[in-house]
This record gives C-alpha cells, sequence and structure tokens, in this order.
C-alpha cells in the first residue's frame, strides 16, 4: 500500500524542497520554522486554507492562516535542527524506486504481491495523476482520496484510508485462501 506518494520524487516537489533548503542556507536553525511553514503549504490545499481560514483575522492583527502556518514552524523548530531537516529533503529528493532497477514500472513489476497505489485528488505535493501514472505503469491497483486535505489527507481521511486497507486485506485474505486450495 502506497499513500499519496510518487515512484520518484517529481520536479516539483524537488523544487519546493529547494525553497526550504534556501531558507536553511540563509538562517540555518532559525530558517528551520520557515522551511516547515513552506512544507505546510505544499502538505495541505488551497480548498482547505479557504474553508478552514478565509480572511479571518487573529486579536494580534495578523491573519488566522498565518498563526496556523506560524504554531507549525515553531512546533517543528522545538523537535528538529536545521540538519536534520536537510537530511529529510535530500532523502526525499533521491527517492526513485526505478534507479538502479531499470526503472519504476520494471522494479515495481518485480513484486510478487498485489500492490495498491493511493492518489489524492487535490493534492498539489504528488497529484493523483501521478500516483496513477506510476500505478498503471506498474499494473498496481489504484485507489483514490477525496478530501480538502491535500496531501495530508492520507493522515487525517481515517474512513477512506480504512476503507481502502480493509478492501486490500479481504483481497489478500482472499487470494491467500484461493493458493492454500490449490
Amino acid at each position: 500500500m502506497v499513500l499519496a506518494a510518487p515512484a520518484a520524487h517529481t520536479a516539483h516537489a524537488i523544487a519546493w524542497n529547494a525553497v526550504q533548503r534556501a531558507c536553511l542556507d540563509a538562517a540555518g536553525d532559525a530558517g528551520l520554522a520557515l522551511a516547515r511553514q513552506i512544507s505546510m503549504i505544499a502538505f495541505r490545499s488551497e480548498r482547505e486554507f479557504e474553508s478552514r481560514f478565509g480572511r479571518a483575522v487573529e486579536a494580534d492583527g495578523r491573519f488566522s492562516v498565518e498563526s496556523y502556518l506560524a504554531h507549525h514552524g515553531e512546533k517543528l523548530a522545538r523537535r528538529f535542527d536545521a540538519a536534520t531537516y536537510r537530511t529529510l529533503l535530500g532523502a526525499m529528493d533521491a527517492h526513485d524506486i526505478g534507479r538502479g532497477r531499470g526503472g519504476a514500472a520494471r522494479a515495481l513489476r518485480a513484486i510478487d504481491s498485489a500492490i495498491y497505489a493511493v492518489g489524492v485528488r487535490g493534492d498539489q505535493l504528488y497529484s493523483a495523476e501521478v500516483v496513477s501514472a506510476w500505478a498503471a505503469q506498474a499494473g498496481a491497483a489504484y485507489r483514490e482520496i477525496s478530501s480538502i486535505y491535500g496531501h495530508d489527507a492520507f493522515l487525517l481521511e481515517h474512513g477512506q484510508v480504512g476503507e481502502i486497507l480493509r478492501e486490500a486485506l479481504h483481497e489478500a485474505a482472499r487470494s491467500n485462501s484461493t493458493r492454500d486450495v490449490a
């Protein structure tokens, strides 16, 4: 089960990470909170921000969405340091399941198990189209989550994710019982 992920990190996602690295380069640990704010914009959707925050303003005069981003930036900065975050960004950028394996389709077709690829409609980090394309090339089953949450829908849409997991587990159990009989 691959949730909201590409077979290889996309140029669009690498661009988001490049801007985050620039924040770290400019300000080190102080830039970490800003880098996280950037990632939160990539992880969530315009629809969610509009419905959740709109143009609401906090008592301190900041837009509510600014307060939300600042909170998440500060929260991560308390748990990570710039070097750790840079390592995480680099690992994400290096992700390519097909590297050295003849491409993603060949690498994934070599797996002797069912593969479920789950895309999220409205994910601006890894679009549903990116996920469904590698799923088709790999012969994987494709399912889609419908949500306003963007990329983070796979973490927040418990009901939809649970239903997809139940389907996959049911299919695996059925497949195993068929093999046992044969």
